[in-house]
Parts: structure tokens; C-alpha cells; sequence
């Protein structure tokens, strides 16, 4: 469980990459490293259906930004199976969050999305760093999930013991409303990458 104050420490913008294609990888890395320098601090790799050769080369070269860019990367814990190396910040899927009986060894940063208050729950057991709360408003990337609403947010916003970014139809705009509630600050792919990459 994070220490008091550590929410202090963590930045208000949490970028979710959209995948990446084998045919583009460089250009992934040119929009990656973009929002690098535009000042996203806190970073979610996604990287799709990769090869592991394509795997391995994408994330060293993401980690490689990051370290350019003193910035934290998070990768899913199916991705820290292949990759087979401590990495710097792990992020699990609701699946992960209820296979996991404890906190995985050799983890920086733990993440974990969560939907409602039994997933808050199991987050907190496990002692996750921060949660991603979703789905706040429509959005694209999932068009059959009902939002919960800034109501629903801030409702589990209330329950979590730990810092909350909101997803869901996010972008830098909504950070006052999320604040507002309690929240830690926005998590988003489209909201936050340099430009709409499917």
C-alpha cells in the first residue's frame, strides 16, 4: 500500500497507448516519444498482437524514452511473462486483479483497473500503487460498456484507499471535474496521444 503522500508523487495525465501494428513500430515510437516530450510523466504499454522479437524491441525502445524522459513505464502482466525481467511498473486487467492471492515481487509501480467497489476491493488487498476506474463516459474504443458518470466516479472514488485516474472518454479538459471528486487525475489513449492511431 502506498504511503501517505504518495499521491503527491504521482503525476495528474496517465497515457494508455492505442496498439501498435508490426509494419509501425517507428512511427509508434515517433508519436511515443511526442508525448514524452509534451510532459506525460506516466505511461501504459500496449502493444497488441506483436511477435515476441517485435515484443522485446518495442518495449526496450519505450523504456529507453521513458528513461530519456524521466518517465514510468507500465507494461500488462501478460507482457511481463515474455519479457521475462523485473520491470518498472505493472498494470492488471479486472482477470489479473482476482488471480493474483498477492503483490508481485519485483514490480515498481502496481496498477490495476477496476469497475466497481469489489474490484477496489481486491486492489486493495493486493496493495496496487493506484487504480484506473472505468468506464467514466462513452467512448469509442468501447461503445457497448454503460459509463457510470461523474456520479459513479466519484462514488468509488470515495471507497478507493488508493489514487484514482479516471478512463472512459477522458482527455486533459476533465481533470478539474475528476479533482473536484477526489480523484488523482485522467487516464486515456485518444484523450492523450499526440494523434488517433487505431
Amino acid at each position: 500500500m502506498p504511503e501517505a503522500g504518495f499521491s503527491q508523487l504521482l503525476p495528474d495525465q496517465y497515457l494508455i497507448t492505442p496498439s501498435c501494428r508490426h509494419d509501425g513500430i517507428q512511427t509508434f515510437l515517433k508519436h511515443f516519444d511526442s508525448a514524452l516530450a509534451a510532459g506525460i510523466e506516466l505511461v501504459r504499454l500496449r502493444p497488441g498482437a506483436l511477435s515476441e522479437a517485435n515484443l522485446l524491441t518495442l518495449f526496450s525502445a519505450c523504456q529507453a524514452l521513458c528513461d530519456d524522459h524521466d518517465a514510468t513505464l507500465l507494461i500488462g502482466a501478460e507482457l511481463q511473462v515474455l519479457l521475462h525481467q523485473p520491470v518498472c511498473g505493472l498494470h492488471l486487467n479486472s482477470q489479473h486483479l482476482r488471480q493474483y492471492g498477492q503483490r508481485p515481487a519485483d514490480v515498481g509501480l502496481l496498477s490495476a483497473s477496476c469497475h466497481n467497489g469489489d474490484e477496489i476491493d481486491l486492489a486493495a488487498r493486493l496493495g496496487v500503487d493506484f487504480i484506473v476506474v472505468s468506464p467514466v463516459l462513452a467512448t469509442p474504443s468501447h461503445p457497448a460498456c454503460s459509463p457510470m458518470g461523474w456520479q459513479g466516479l466519484g462514488k468509488l472514488i470515495r471507497r478507493a484507499p488508493m489514487p484514482v485516474f479516471a478512463l472512459g472518454g477522458m482527455s486533459a479538459a476533465d481533470l478539474p471535474t475528476v479533482k473536484q471528486l477526489g480523484g488523482q487525475g485522467v487516464a486515456a489513449i485518444r484523450g492523450l496521444w499526440p494523434a488517433c492511431v487505431s
